[in-house]
Protein backbone atom coordinates (compact mmCIF):
# COMPACT_ATOMS: atom_id res chain seq x y z
CA UNK A 1 0.00 0.00 0.00
CA UNK A 2 1.34 3.71 -1.08
CA UNK A 3 0.96 6.05 1.95
CA UNK A 4 0.63 9.69 1.24
CA UNK A 5 0.69 12.68 2.93
CA UNK A 6 -1.74 15.09 0.79
CA UNK A 7 -0.94 14.55 -3.04
CA UNK A 8 2.70 14.01 -2.13
CA UNK A 9 3.66 10.16 -1.96
CA UNK A 10 6.09 8.63 0.96
CA UNK A 11 8.45 6.89 -1.98
CA UNK A 12 8.58 10.54 -3.18
CA UNK A 13 9.56 12.01 -0.22
CA UNK A 14 12.13 9.54 0.41
CA UNK A 15 13.32 9.98 -3.21
CA UNK A 16 14.07 13.49 -2.26
CA UNK A 17 15.60 12.79 1.09
CA UNK A 18 17.99 10.47 -0.89
CA UNK A 19 19.16 13.17 -3.40
CA UNK A 20 19.61 15.45 -0.25
CA UNK A 21 21.47 12.33 1.19
CA UNK A 22 24.26 12.31 -1.94
CA UNK A 23 24.36 15.88 -2.48
CA UNK A 24 25.27 15.54 1.21
CA UNK A 25 28.15 12.94 0.71
CA UNK A 26 29.58 14.83 -2.01
CA UNK A 27 30.24 18.14 0.10
CA UNK A 28 31.70 15.91 2.56
CA UNK A 29 34.45 14.75 0.23
CA UNK A 30 34.88 18.12 -1.05
CA UNK A 31 35.49 19.39 2.33
CA UNK A 32 37.88 16.38 2.99
CA UNK A 33 39.49 16.57 -0.27
CA UNK A 34 39.42 20.42 -1.84
CA UNK A 35 39.82 22.40 1.89
CA UNK A 36 43.08 23.08 3.47
CA UNK A 37 41.60 23.35 6.26
CA UNK A 38 41.85 19.80 6.81
CA UNK A 39 43.15 17.66 3.97
CA UNK A 40 45.61 16.85 2.24
CA UNK A 41 47.41 19.72 2.91
CA UNK A 42 46.73 20.54 6.96
CA UNK A 43 49.53 17.29 7.20
CA UNK A 44 51.98 19.19 5.02
CA UNK A 45 51.72 22.88 6.05
CA UNK A 46 54.72 24.69 6.52
CA UNK A 47 55.40 27.26 9.04
CA UNK A 48 57.24 30.32 8.71
CA UNK A 49 58.93 28.49 5.18
CA UNK A 50 60.06 25.22 7.31
CA UNK A 51 58.09 21.88 6.58
CA UNK A 52 56.70 20.17 9.40
CA UNK A 53 58.84 17.18 8.85
CA UNK A 54 61.68 19.96 9.36
CA UNK A 55 60.56 20.51 12.89
CA UNK A 56 60.30 16.86 13.43
CA UNK A 57 63.23 16.17 12.53
CA UNK A 58 65.03 19.52 15.08
CA UNK A 59 62.91 17.32 17.87
CA UNK A 60 64.55 14.41 17.44
CA UNK A 61 67.95 16.10 16.66
CA UNK A 62 68.09 18.20 19.47
CA UNK A 63 67.41 15.86 22.32
CA UNK A 64 68.97 16.04 25.88
CA UNK A 65 71.91 18.44 26.03
CA UNK A 66 72.33 19.27 22.13
CA UNK A 67 68.95 21.11 23.44
CA UNK A 68 70.94 23.59 24.76
CA UNK A 69 72.69 24.76 21.86
CA UNK A 70 69.66 25.87 20.23
CA UNK A 71 68.65 28.86 21.02
CA UNK A 72 64.98 28.51 19.61
CA UNK A 73 64.11 25.28 21.49
CA UNK A 74 61.61 26.03 23.79
CA UNK A 75 59.26 27.69 20.50
CA UNK A 76 60.22 24.61 18.06
CA UNK A 77 59.66 21.87 21.07
CA UNK A 78 56.14 23.62 21.84
CA UNK A 79 55.41 24.08 18.00
CA UNK A 80 57.00 20.36 17.25
CA UNK A 81 54.52 18.73 20.51
CA UNK A 82 51.04 21.22 18.73
CA UNK A 83 51.94 19.22 15.40
CA UNK A 84 52.42 16.15 16.83
CA UNK A 85 48.77 16.53 18.60
CA UNK A 86 47.41 18.06 15.59
CA UNK A 87 48.13 15.36 13.37
CA UNK A 88 46.59 12.52 15.43
CA UNK A 89 43.09 14.63 16.03
CA UNK A 90 43.35 15.03 11.87
CA UNK A 91 44.11 11.42 11.46
CA UNK A 92 40.60 10.79 13.66
CA UNK A 93 38.71 13.40 11.95
CA UNK A 94 39.19 12.09 8.38
CA UNK A 95 38.47 8.23 10.20
CA UNK A 96 35.66 9.58 12.02
CA UNK A 97 34.23 11.29 8.87
CA UNK A 98 34.44 8.20 6.75
CA UNK A 99 33.00 6.35 9.19
CA UNK A 100 30.23 8.86 9.18
CA UNK A 101 29.95 8.65 5.22
CA UNK A 102 29.54 4.90 5.57
CA UNK A 103 26.84 4.75 8.00
CA UNK A 104 25.07 7.54 5.57
CA UNK A 105 25.55 5.10 2.41
CA UNK A 106 24.33 2.77 4.73
CA UNK A 107 21.34 4.78 5.60
CA UNK A 108 20.63 5.79 1.68
CA UNK A 109 20.35 2.21 1.08
CA UNK A 110 17.86 1.71 4.06
CA UNK A 111 15.87 4.56 2.63
CA UNK A 112 16.35 2.77 -1.09
CA UNK A 113 14.60 -0.63 0.71
CA UNK A 114 12.26 1.59 2.44
CA UNK A 115 10.79 3.39 -1.11
CA UNK A 116 10.13 -0.44 -2.28
CA UNK A 117 8.53 -0.96 0.65
CA UNK A 118 10.52 -3.54 2.24
CA UNK A 119 12.40 -2.33 5.39
CA UNK A 120 10.86 -0.55 8.04
CA UNK A 121 12.34 3.41 8.34
CA UNK A 122 13.52 2.98 11.79
CA UNK A 123 16.47 1.23 10.66
CA UNK A 124 17.25 4.57 8.82
CA UNK A 125 16.59 6.64 11.31
CA UNK A 126 18.63 4.66 13.58
CA UNK A 127 21.61 4.58 11.00
CA UNK A 128 20.70 8.37 10.52
CA UNK A 129 21.20 9.18 14.10
CA UNK A 130 24.69 7.72 14.55
CA UNK A 131 25.66 9.22 11.26
CA UNK A 132 25.08 12.46 12.50
CA UNK A 133 26.36 12.15 15.91
CA UNK A 134 29.70 10.66 14.36
CA UNK A 135 30.17 13.74 12.43
CA UNK A 136 29.37 16.03 15.27
CA UNK A 137 31.66 14.38 17.22
CA UNK A 138 34.50 14.85 14.87
CA UNK A 139 34.02 18.39 14.13
CA UNK A 140 34.32 18.74 18.10
CA UNK A 141 37.26 16.63 18.74
CA UNK A 142 39.14 18.78 16.00
CA UNK A 143 38.00 22.17 17.19
CA UNK A 144 38.70 21.20 20.56
CA UNK A 145 42.38 20.65 19.73
CA UNK A 146 42.60 23.42 16.72
CA UNK A 147 41.74 26.86 17.23
CA UNK A 148 39.74 27.14 13.82
CA UNK A 149 37.91 30.20 11.81
CA UNK A 150 34.78 31.14 9.77
CA UNK A 151 37.05 33.59 7.58
CA UNK A 152 39.80 32.66 4.88
CA UNK A 153 43.14 33.25 7.21
CA UNK A 154 46.12 32.03 7.08
CA UNK A 155 48.19 33.63 10.27
CA UNK A 156 52.04 33.35 10.57
CA UNK A 157 52.54 35.35 14.19
CA UNK A 158 49.53 32.72 15.76
CA UNK A 159 50.87 29.25 15.88
CA UNK A 160 47.09 28.16 17.03
CA UNK A 161 46.02 28.67 13.33
CA UNK A 162 47.73 26.44 10.70
CA UNK A 163 45.99 26.77 7.57
CA UNK A 164 42.67 28.38 5.81
CA UNK A 165 39.92 27.73 7.16
CA UNK A 166 36.69 29.49 5.96
CA UNK A 167 34.63 26.53 3.37
CA UNK A 168 36.27 23.13 4.93
CA UNK A 169 34.39 24.32 8.47
CA UNK A 170 31.23 25.99 7.42
CA UNK A 171 31.10 22.74 4.92
CA UNK A 172 31.06 20.33 8.02
CA UNK A 173 28.98 22.22 10.25
CA UNK A 174 26.05 22.61 6.88
CA UNK A 175 26.39 19.10 6.32
CA UNK A 176 25.79 18.04 9.97
CA UNK A 177 22.84 20.36 10.05
CA UNK A 178 21.47 18.78 7.19
CA UNK A 179 21.72 15.42 8.64
CA UNK A 180 20.30 16.20 11.57
CA UNK A 181 17.29 17.92 9.82
CA UNK A 182 16.95 14.63 7.74
CA UNK A 183 16.46 12.36 10.65
CA UNK A 184 14.26 14.62 12.63
CA UNK A 185 12.00 15.01 9.35
CA UNK A 186 12.40 10.77 9.14
CA UNK A 187 11.24 10.76 12.81
CA UNK A 188 8.08 12.68 11.73
CA UNK A 189 7.17 10.73 8.40
CA UNK A 190 7.59 7.69 10.76
CA UNK A 191 5.45 8.96 13.41
CA UNK A 192 3.06 9.70 10.64
CA UNK A 193 2.85 6.14 9.07
CA UNK A 194 2.34 4.58 12.55
CA UNK A 195 -1.27 7.23 12.60
CA UNK A 196 -2.13 5.72 9.31
CA UNK A 197 -1.03 2.25 9.57
CA UNK A 198 -3.13 2.22 12.82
Amino acid sequence: MEYKFGKVSVSTILTIFLGIQLVSIITNIISLCASTWIFPDSLLLTYEEKSIDTYYDKCLKYLGDEYEEYDDYDRIKELCDTLKIRYKVTVAYIVLIAFGMAFMAAWMFVIIKAIQGKFHLRYGILLGIISSLIQIVAIIQYVFNNKITFENVYSYSDSDYYGEAGDGPRLSVVICIINSLLVMALILIQKKLNKLRS
